[in-house]
């Protein structure tokens, strides 16, 4: 569980929290929680809780860890994907 505490106090490898928690963890997460969600519906309130905490706390890991990483440029990078469900949201609550 000390994986957790160092990405969310931004001391982890961007590469670790991009690739293993945003992108694998994430897609995982959400392919898991559509399937589930169509087997038990009365549960999809329960599921999207989940998904939001974890997809949540692995965004702000990337925000915080997004400077841990050999080029710079690979920070500006990751805060513009951590951004990126957050205006997605954004734009779909104005359109």
């Amino acid at each position: 569980m000390g994986f957790i505490k160092r990405a969310w106090k931004g001391e982890e490898k961007l590469w670790k929290v991009f690739w293993l928690y945003v992108f694998l963890l994430g897609n995982a997460l959400s392919f898991a929680v559509e399937y589930i969600k169509d087997i038990y519906p009365e549960f999809s309130i329960f599921w999207l809780a989940i998904k939001l905490l974890i997809g949540g706390w692995a965004l702000i890991s990337l925000w915080r860890c997004a400077w841990n990483a050999k080029r710079r440029v690979w920070g500006s990078i990751a805060r513009i994907v951590a951004m990126l469900p957050i205006l997605r949201v954004l734009i779909g609550a104005i359109l």
